[in-house]
C-alpha cells in the first residue's frame, strides 16, 4: 500500500472517529440542566417547574433541586420557572455543557400559610402513605389507577380532589397532582393551585378547609 493510500485511509478513519464526538457534543448542547435553589437560603427547591416559555415543554426539579430538560433550542430562549411558595420568574437561558443554578425568591405572603398547612396535613395524616411531586411526576404511570396499583394500593373506595369527593379521579395522570395521600381506603389528591390558594387564607380558615377531625372528604 502506497504512503498516499495510507494517509488517505488514516484521514477517513479520523473523520469517522470525530463524528460520534460531534454528535455527543451537539446532544449535550441541546440539554438544559442545573438546579433550582432558594435565593434566601441556598437550599434546593423540589418540585419547581421549568418550561420553555410559550410552549409548555418542561420538567420538574427533583428533591435535590436538580433538573434535566432535553431537546431544547440551542439558542438562548426564555424559560418559565415557578415553584409553590416562590415568586415565578422568566429567565433567558442557553443550553451548555455545564449545569446552571437558578435562584427563586420566596413569596413572603405564602410562607407562614404553607408551613401551617403542611404541618396540619401531617398531623391529620397519622400513619397514612404519602407520595410527593417527585414520585408522582416521574412515575411513568399512565393514570392514578396504574400508579396506585404499582405501589400496592388496593381496595380504594373513595377519591378526594382538593378536599372534595371526585368520582373518576383514578383516570387522571399522576403528574397533575402536587401531593397524594392514602388514608385507609380513601385517596386524597391535592393540586398545587389548591395548596397555594388555601395557604393564602388565615389560620382559622385553613383549619376549616382542611379539617383535622371529621374532614369534609
Amino acid at each position: 500500500m502506497t504512503p498516499a493510500r495510507i494517509a488517505f485511509l488514516t484521514g477517513i478513519l479520523g473523520l469517522v472517529a470525530i463524528v460520534p464526538n460531534l454528535g455527543a457534543q451537539e446532544e449535550a448542547e441541546r440539554e438544559l440542566r442545573g438546579e433550582v435553589v432558594s435565593a434566601a437560603t441556598g437550599e434546593p427547591v423540589a418540585g419547581a417547574w421549568i418550561a420553555l416559555e410559550g410552549y409548555g415543554w418542561g420538567t420538574y426539579s427533583r428533591r435535590n433541586g436538580r433538573f434535566r430538560l432535553p431537546d431544547v433550542p440551542t439558542a438562548p430562549r426564555g424559560y418559565d420557572v415557578r415553584a409553590l411558595g416562590y415568586l415565578p420568574a422568566t429567565l433567558t437561558l442557553e443550553p451548555t455543557r455545564d449545569a446552571r443554578s437558578i435562584e427563586l425568591t420566596p413569596d413572603a405572603s405564602l410562607q407562614d400559610g404553607l408551613h401551617f398547612l403542611f404541618d396540619h396535613l401531617e398531623d391529620r395524616r397519622n400513619a397514612g402513605r404519602v407520595f410527593d411531586r417527585d414520585v408522582l411526576a416521574f412515575s411513568g404511570a399512565f393514570n392514578l389507577d396504574d400508579f396506585l396499583t404499582a405501589h400496592a394500593v388496593r381496595r380504594v373506595r373513595k377519591f378526594c380532589l382538593d378536599e372534595v369527593t371526585t368520582p373518576g379521579l383514578s383516570l387522571a395522570p399522576p403528574d397533575e397532582f402536587y401531593l397524594v395521600e392514602i388514608h385507609g381506603s380513601t385517596v386524597r389528591a391535592y393540586t398545587e393551585e389548591f395548596l397555594e390558594r388555601t395557604a393564602r387564607q388565615d389560620l382559622d380558615t385553613i383549619q376549616e378547609i382542611v379539617r383535622l377531625h371529621l374532614p369534609i372528604c
